[in-house]
């Protein structure tokens, strides 16, 4: 271990269930990434900024984002014109914080829940948990479409296409992050031309009526609030993610760049794909595969229609089920990544079937919005954490660049769960916002008592961000220490207990 704030080439000896086999370059998918949350070491670095942009248009090109568009005028009654404006706000919204975070991979080579060891130390525990949840949750909305295309297509029963399109989508995450990627970028090519036919299929041969609002007055605002809350939720959900996707990326890849190609991947497939659901609500029903290939015309069209969203399901759910191994590993889980992304892949393949078992858009709108409140407080603490210690970051990146060394030696450091602080500043900061954020929830399971005041408007996105910012500027001003407890020197840093991390 090196002096300091120094740096290393190699990972702790103690670290081997989270090291192994890594891609070197672009297209390195054939040998399967057995390393997790080690830091990528420079000899592993490679690609530009330019693949943020498909790394977040594939997984968002899918029908789950045009469900999202539906939600405005089929549940809350709101006309098109507020649902396309609440849509646009609440994705933006939702995005600028995710490519904000990936700006961190690059110069961390670390995924983002790992990275938040330093901030939470053994904290972790707590975010990384609702991180894996989430993730399953995901990959469980993910296929259930895919699973309803696969059982039209094969002919199967739906429990056989839900497990066809769960075992595609552990084969992709289980080889590891340069087959994730090479997915997304495939998706980028295929997806926008079955939706550019489903588009011009649907305003073409059906007659379209564009919604006029059924709420009025206080009840319209508290929907629109709710509508923008939604579609936070669909772009937002990924900022615990985001740093997964561009930690391989070298350690001077402009961060600007890296910002504005994710935020353009995000913003156009959640905005394309949303607007379709918010003006052909009319059409679109239940978001059915079946009514996606009526919608086409049946026929070759038909099953064309069908194979996309099957191919979608998988691509879109390859990313949280690889990034949910990720976050196991964050927890501490011992057990190699491949391994983990094959247990999260199962769990998903048992909520789906409970998903389909009725009410499915409500019990997806739940899904979506119970999966992604946790990440506002868990994004502002690790936003503030960053901010607050940019100098002692950009010291450490000068020694980097200066020595031609490897990994920060506190992020190594971060590797080892014996030299991690208990992290209780952060935790107490996240617990406090979470439990701030219920009475502004608005969900089939809680409706808060300050959401119902406000005629159903769901503001706790904002409520926990700022209550958990605040909080933890607080104790940071109060502790007044160093970045990170165990950013030190090898005299302070104790030696694993029993070879474990």
């Amino acid at each position: 271990m090196s002096t300091g704030d120094a740096m290393t080439t190699t990972a702790p000896r103690d670290t081997a269930a989270f090291d192994g086999n890594r891609p070197k370059y672009s297209g390195d998918w054939r040998d399967e990434e057995s390393a997790g949350i080690v830091p990528v070491p420079l000899a592993n670095r490679y690609g530009t900024a330019g693949r943020m942009f498909p790394v977040w248009v594939g997984p968002n090109m899918g029908i789950s984002s045009v469900f999202i568009g539906t939600v405005g005028v089929l549940l809350l009654g709101l006309s098109f014109g507020q649902t396309e404006i609440a849509l646009i706000v609440g994705i933006v919204i939702g995005a600028i914080p995710v490519a904000a975070l990936c700006t961190m991979g690059p110069r961390t080579g670390t995924g983002q829940l790992p990275f938040a060891r330093l901030p939470f130390g053994r904290g972790a525990i707590l975010p990384g948990t609702f991180q894996w949840a989430s993730a399953v949750g995901w990959v469980a909305i993910g296929c259930l479409f895919g699973a309803q295309a696969a059982h039209l297509l094969f002919h199967v029963p739906f429990w056989a296409g839900a497990l066809i399109v769960v075992a595609a989508t552990m084969a992709i995450s289980i080889r590891g992050y340069e087959a994730a990627v090479l997915a997304q970028i495939t998706g980028t090519v295929v997806m926008p031309v079955l939706f550019a036919i489903l588009t011009w299929r649907i305003f073409s041969s059906h007659h379209i009526v564009l919604a006029h609002a059924t709420v009025h007055g206080g009840a319209a605002t508290g929907a629109f609030i709710l509508m923008v809350t939604v579609a936070a939720s669909g772009s937002f959900s990924w900022a615990s993610y985001a740093a997964d996707y561009s930690r391989y990326l070298p350690g001077n890849t402009s961060s600007r760049r890296v910002f504005w190609y994710s935020l353009a991947g995000l913003l156009v497939a959640f905005i394309w794909l949303g607007s379709i659901g918010a003006a052909a609500s009319s059409v679109l029903g239940n978001q059915t595969a079946a009514g996606i290939r009526n919608l086409m015309g049946g026929g070759a069209l038909g099953e064309l229609a069908l194979i996309a969203i099957v191919f979608a399901a998988i691509i879109s759910s390859v990313m949280n089920d690889y990034s949910g191994s990720l976050a196991l590993q964050t927890v501490e889980i011992r057990v190699k990544r491949p391994y983990l992304s094959a247990i999260g892949g199962l769990l998903a393949f048992g909520l789906i079937m409970w998903v389909n078992a009725g009410n499915t858009s409500g019990r997806l709108t739940n899904i979506l919005l119970l999966t992604a409140y946790w990440c506002a407080p868990f994004a502002a603490i690790v936003g503030v954490d960053w901010w607050w210690r940019r100098r002692q970051l950009a010291q450490i990146a000068a020694t980097a660049r200066d020595t031609g060394q490897d990994v920060p030696g506190y992020i190594q450091d971060a590797m080892a769960w014996h030299n991690l602080p208990s992290g209780w500043r952060p935790v107490v900061a996240f617990a406090l916002a979470c439990g701030a954020m219920v009475p502004f929830m608005n969900t089939y399971y809680v409706y808060g008592a300050a959401a119902r005041a406000m005629n159903g408007a769901d503001i706790s996105y904002i409520v926990g961000a700022i209550i958990a910012g605040a909080l933890y500027v607080a104790l940071l001003l109060l502790a007044r220490q160093p970045y990170g407890a165990h950013a030190r020197s090898p005299a302070a840093v104790r030696p694993a207990r029993g070879g474990t991390v």
